[in-house]
């Protein structure tokens, strides 16, 4: 079962229909009065169970069972609340520890541009997560757009492209980043490696 994280912006949700239509079976972390963003997800087969980034209580529940976790979710391009901090950075970082402690096997990450280099709440808090992930016990995978973070048509299309070979290559390199024996991390200096 492949838990998605983000499932009701746009990039999660087309990732979770993608998923079901493959016949896999979804689940989707859902905050409390996202009811009107969720219907659709439900009525496409997906299994809801709530939670929330900033409750990381919450994430040791919804990663019961599940074999793949994909994190789609960001405060962007708001960030209100001290979001960038409290969802982008922590809320992840509790994801990815609630995922080690429930035994997933692989975990994929949507960040931002590996050539965007500026420091930023943004920036620090991707870069966190792809730090813990390259530390991880589990199979990972970050995904970096080449494309501004600003949610367009054009980066949806980046993105569902880079998960899709992410998720369609062969069981070796499926997720290229880190995998349990050696790491291999998306860098400037090692473009190659970059999804």
């Amino acid at each position: 079962m492949d838990l998605v994280v983000g499932a009701t912006g746009q990039v999660g949700g087309r990732i979770a229909r993608r998923l079901l239509g493959q016949g896999r079976a979804v689940r989707a972390l859902l905050r409390e009065g996202s009811a009107e963003r969720t219907a659709p997800l439900l009525a496409a087969g997906v299994d809801a169970v709530p939670g929330d980034l900033r409750l990381p209580r919450s994430l040791v529940a919804a990663c019961e069972g599940a074999d793949t976790v994909v994190c789609t979710a960001t405060t962007m391009p708001h960030g209100a609340d001290d979001g960038l901090r409290r969802v982008d950075r922590d809320g992840v970082l509790a994801l990815i520890e609630a995922a080690e402690s429930a035994g997933v096997r692989r975990f994929v990450y949507l960040s931002y541009s590996g050539g965007i280099d500026t420091p930023s709440p943004l920036h620090e808090a991707k870069r966190a997560a792809e730090a813990r992930l390259r530390s991880s016990r589990m199979e990972t995978c970050a995904l970096r757009s080449r494309l501004c973070a600003r949610a367009t048509r054009a980066a949806t299309r980046s993105r569902r492209r880079s998960l899709r070979s992410c998720w369609r290559s062969p069981p070796a390199t499926r997720f290229p980043l880190r995998t349990p024996r050696r790491a291999r991390w998306a860098s400037p200096s090692r473009p190659s490696t970059t999804i």
